[in-house]
């Protein structure tokens, strides 16, 4: 199926293909989402059916984060929903790695861990909170349509289902679990950047400060009052150069510029020296 999927020469129609593969796929099915690492599919849930319509090679921020990842690393998936990305992460990081995935929902989290129970992972971290600019308790809302990754801690339409969890800043999680140092931070959490970075200002402004890749979209993050721009001059002020992953090219991003739903990279000078991949991909 996946090489028919990536066969189809035309634009559209991909559509029509699913319909046509559907009752083989009614009793539940397991898509390998890279090399070596699977997930259960499910037909009316949007993020894991992307992965069965498309491959890796088409992801090129992907790509390039499992690159940054080496053994040993410390690795954080802030919004790790059914570990989509995590998976590889706690892969690429190996058995000396500490991986700590984030997520508050409980349905999603309860499906990340079958997902790395399937896949032999058993060092990861998984905490029931989400990670936001200070402590407390707050109520966030679950998605009630077919995209179970649109969780957020706003009500929008479609996300709509309330229920309590907490809330935890980066800075004191850090603090709390004894974590010195952050190798690997990865953010996706439907608008709200701007408070993860917030409540980790001392871990983004540390001389070890971690490789970020984090999503942003300008609607998403004017539910909350905030915008790219916004997210994009804290990062700044943390040392970052902010970059998008343009093929096999990495270019520089100004602050002023909109996104959609775009994966995007925040990185410093010590990143380049670290890592001869960002130094190949620098567009010049």
């Amino acid at each position: 199926m996946r090489r028919c999927f990536a066969w189809w020469p035309f634009p559209r129609g991909k559509g029509l293909l699913l319909r046509l593969f559907r009752p083989r796929l009614r009793r539940g099915f397991l898509v390998e989402t890279e090399p070596g690492i699977v997930v259960r599919g499910a037909l009316d849930d949007y993020m894991p059916l992307t992965f069965l319509l498309a491959t890796v090679e088409n992801e090129p921020a992907l790509l390039l984060s499992r690159e940054l990842i080496r053994a040993g690393d410390t690795v954080f998936d802030v919004g790790a929903h059914v570990g989509l990305w995590v998976l590889g992460a706690a892969r690429r990081a190996g058995a000396s790695g500490r991986v700590h995935a984030f997520d508050p929902v409980g349905a999603s989290r309860e499906r990340l861990l079958d997902n790395l129970a399937l896949n032999d992972l058993r060092g990861v971290v998984v905490q029931p909170f989400a990670l936001g600019d200070r402590a407390g308790r707050v109520t966030a809302y679950a998605a009630s349509h077919g995209n179970s990754a649109a969780a957020a801690l706003v009500r929008r339409e479609g996300v709509d289902r309330p229920f309590e969890t907490t809330l935890v800043t980066l800075d004191d999680y850090c603090a709390e679990q004894g974590i010195d140092r952050v190798d690997f931070l990865k953010v996706d959490v439907e608008g709200a950047e701007l408070l993860v970075f917030r409540g980790g200002a001392r871990v983004l402004a540390s001389a070890d400060a971690p490789v970020v890749m984090f999503e942003v979209d300008d609607g998403l993050a004017s539910s909350f009052g905030s915008s790219p721009a916004a997210v994009k001059r804290l990062l700044g002020a943390c040392g970052y150069g902010i970059f998008r992953v343009d093929g096999r090219r990495l270019r520089p991003v100004s602050a002023d510029a909109g996104h959609r739903c775009e994966d995007l990279f925040a990185l410093t000078p010590t990143h380049f020296t670290r890592h001869p991949a960002l130094r190949a991909r620098l567009a010049r």
